[in-house]
């Protein structure tokens, strides 16, 4: 028996001198714990354009550091209440939560709470791994320890609301309530500060665009922990919880002028380095003008796809023809055009979103019923989206369509350049498109172009007549022929992603300030910049350039020009003055051995006639 409890007694000693011995080996290696006015997070430096709109941004993490004074005290009493509500008690750790979770935890069956403070989260966040071990673990409390016995209960707060991740790219408090409500702090409600709150536990579960039902649950929670903890009545959280909140989809602003603020980014990487552009928050101002540069743009991509046509129809992007397939395509194409159109999401008390509906064909009707509209307000004349051809009618020469919720026509005279490509025909003598099944099929994907909210309303007067005479034929043969309500279809035009690339550069002529860049037709597909990087001939346009410099030299239209390389017998290689001494180059013209482009060899001709040589 002695034995026994002497082997017990060695073996607890063993087990105190190995914690013992870890705790000083952890101890060893931790880091050393920073003042408040050590802390560098990484910023996000902003792009502007010369009006002060916003062009684009870089970064590694989008964050905007906020001073804790700045914070709204509800926006900071709902972290507290929700994630530490013993927090301004505790030294950094709070040993009564670590025996309630693990009480909790072990009655369940599973990992159910967790006991982690916000001092502790803020260890983690800022010297830590993610990873799940019993030794970070040892290192987050000391961690929290000596950040409690370093740092004030307010500058922890200030780290940690600037630190922690919301989801959607957002780090800090400040970074959250833009991206997610477009509104700085001080202009939050109470509702979407619970929200805020609730988001940094699991960020992607509890995010009010992806999974609205989860976060509204969540906001619950944080609301009723402000009730438990004395801050808000009852009466402030049922309000805050039944108002519907109002959230935006994540801004992309390279869709504004992509190719220009890369090349800014690379020019600052170049000059600056990149920490100092990706980490410290610059803000860096532009000479883009921000309406020029979305008109060159439209202007850019309309032409290219205009010259890629002439080339002929490469054909559908692909077949659908499974019903339900086609389908959930329609659905997904719904959705991405009401995100273009109006990126918000408004979140009702039960979690759902407000106006979403099923999949089903619109039209707008006045009181008596009739049809006066085709067209859904996401889907307006001049949008381009994809679309599921339905039935192609050859003999009224027209395609029947669904983009989206909307039925369309497309009219055979829309897609008369859809010839099959054959680089042996030029485009000014290639034959129009026959009929519409020689370029599309049913169940086929194909783009289109929104023209008109009825279809006829942009047909020419030839192709109406036309169109009129075919369906009176038709009834003629067939009595029992019915002919299409072409005012129940909005009227589309064929088009496709053009492979053709161009690009283009404006500068203001003034100031020499660059007011628009456009380097390709998308972006996202290639990111080669065609307007710096490109090499290429400048061709005729750079003939004004020559000739106002000559203007500029003295010359005038009628000035002799000679258009041949100079041969010099016995004589230097250049005669100098010879751009302005008229007699010496006609000396030298006598002696020329090559044949130059103007009219009659070797001769002169006038600056006016060398330009239509």
């Amino acid at each position: 028996m002695k034995k026994l409890i002497a082997f017990v007694l060695a073996a607890v000693l063993l087990g105190i001198a190995g914690v013992a011995a870890l705790i000083v080996s952890v101890t060893s290696s931790l880091p050393q714990i920073m003042k408040v006015t050590d802390y560098k997070p990484l910023l996000v430096s902003e792009v502007y354009a010369r009006g002060g709109e916003r062009l684009g941004d870089f970064s590694r993490e989008i964050r905007k550091l906020t001073p804790i004074e700045k914070i709204p005290k509800r926006l900071i009493d709902s972290f507290v209440a929700i994630e530490d509500r013993q927090f301004f008690e505790h030294t950094g750790i709070n040993y009564l939560a670590i025996a309630r979770a693990a009480l909790a935890n072990f009655t369940s069956g599973r990992t159910k709470q967790g006991a982690s403070t916000i001092t502790q989260q803020l260890a983690k966040q800022l010297f830590l791994s993610p990873e799940r071990t019993y030794t970070r673990k040892i290192k987050e409390a000391l961690l929290a320890k000596r950040l409690e016995e370093n740092l004030s209960k307010e500058e922890i707060l200030y780290l940690y609301l600037n630190q922690i991740y919301f989801g959607s790219g957002a780090h800090g408090v400040e970074a959250a309530a833009e991206i997610y409500f477009r509104k700085k702090l001080d202009e939050l409600t109470l509702g979407e500060m619970a929200v805020i709150a609730g988001l940094p536990q699991r960020p992607s579960d509890y995010s009010p665009i992806e999974n609205p039902r989860l976060a509204k649950g969540r906001q619950r929670e944080v609301l009723n922990a402000l009730v438990a903890t004395g801050k808000i009545t009852q009466e402030e959280a049922d309000k805050a919880f039944n108002e519907p909140i109002t959230v935006y989809l994540r801004r992309d602003y390279k869709e504004v002028a992509p190719f220009a603020v890369e090349t800014i980014r690379q020019m600052l990487v170049a000059k600056l380095g990149e920490d100092k552009v990706l980490d410290e928050g610059i803000k860096i101002y532009t000479t883009i003008d921000f309406k020029q540069q979305q008109a060159a743009q439209e202007q850019v991509r309309e032409g290219l796809r205009q010259v890629d046509k002439r080339q002929g129809y490469r054909g559908p992007i692909k077949k659908i023809e499974n019903a339900e397939e086609q389908n959930k395509f329609l659905l997904s194409v719904r959705d991405a055009l009401i995100k273009d159109k109006a990126p918000i999401r408004v979140v009702t008390p039960e979690g759902n979103i407000q106006g979403e509906r099923p999949l089903e064909i619109f039209h707008k009707k006045d009181a008596k019923g009739t049809i006066v509209g085709n067209l859904p307000d996401y889907l307006p004349v001049g949008k381009t989206a994809e679309a599921i051809v339905t039935r192609v009618d050859d003999e009224l020469g027209v395609v029947y369509l669904r983009v989206a919720e909307a039925e369309a026509l497309l009219d055979i005279s829309d897609m008369s350049w859809a010839r099959k490509p054959d680089p042996t025909i030029k485009a000014d003598n290639a034959p129009k498109l026959a009929k519409p099944s020689l370029a599309v099929k049913a169940n086929d994907v194909i783009l289109v172009k929104v023209t008109n909210n009825q279809f006829g309303d942009g047909l020419t007067p030839e192709r109406e007549k036309e169109l009129q005479a075919k369906i009176a034929a038709l009834k003629k043969a067939n009595p029992k022929f019915t002919a299409p309500n072409f005012a129940a279809f909005a009227q589309v035009g064929l088009e496709q992603e053009p492979i053709v690339e161009g690009s283009l550069i404006a500068f203001d002529l003034k100031t020499a300030e660059t007011v628009a860049m456009i380097g390709g037709y998308d972006f996202k597909t290639s990111k080669f910049n065609r307007a710096l990087q490109a090499k290429r001939q400048t061709g005729s346009i750079f003939k004004s350039i020559v000739y106002a410099a000559a203007l500029d030299k003295g010359f005038n239209p009628a000035t002799p020009v000679f258009d041949s390389p100079i041969v010099y017998e016995g004589e230097a290689s250049t005669v100098e003055g010879q751009d302005t001494d008229i007699k010496k180059m006609e000396a030298a013209q006598s002696r020329r051995k090559i044949r130059g482009r103007c009219s009659v060899p070797f001769s002169s001709c006038s600056l006016a006639e060398y330009s239509n040589s």
